[in-house]
């Protein structure tokens, strides 16, 4: 399975290896959960220190608003192109 074959509201977030055969590990939300932002406030991770379950609204917070589908990446860095046209002088002539 690829991320492009996968239900919008999955994610893959492993994958198992054994000596004959490999299964990814695949996060779903359950559907009447997706509409709503308010499901994230049920939501717990478990804390590497402690063990103990802690609520992800301690980690993160939600803001409704415009963003991107889609981030680019160069290698595992976010990354971004910016093109620009420069002046008819030259920055030496600038300079004088």
């Amino acid at each position: 399975m690829t991320p492009s074959t996968m239900p919008s509201a999955s994610a893959m977030v492993a994958t198992l290896f054994t000596q004959v055969s490999q299964y990814h590990v695949i996060e779903e939300l359950d559907p009447r959960f997706q509409l709503d932002t308010r499901a994230l406030q049920g939501l717990y991770v478990r804390s590497s220190t402690t063990q103990k379950l802690v609520p992800l609204s301690i980690l993160a917070s939600v803001k409704p608003g415009v963003a991107p589908v889609v981030i680019n990446h160069q290698g595992s860095l976010p990354a971004t192109t910016l093109s620009f046209n420069l002046a008819t002088w030259s920055c030496a002539e600038r300079l004088r």
